[in-house]
């Protein structure tokens, strides 16, 4: 996947089964991969009521900066 040093977005999205399966690896790896490329920001968007994403997100210090109050799903 080649990424700019733009802003950019990009959307994975885990079965819940398979969730704590690939979550610690998947995270280090996206981790490792922004930092190679010198991305300084990285922004998560998970829902409030999703708590096993919100514990992994949290056990890589990333930090509640907001919460959304709709969103689109289809």
């Amino acid at each position: 996947m080649q990424l700019s040093r733009q802003s950019s977005q990009h959307n994975i999205l885990i079965l819940p089964m398979q969730f704590f399966v690939v979550d610690q690896p998947l995270m280090i790896a996206t981790l490792e991969k922004a930092k190679k490329i010198g991305l300084t920001r990285i922004e998560l968007t998970v829902r409030e009521n999703n708590t096993a994403a919100i514990n992994l997100y949290t056990k890589f210090d990333f930090k509640k900066v907001d919460t959304l109050q709709s969103c689109v799903l289809s």
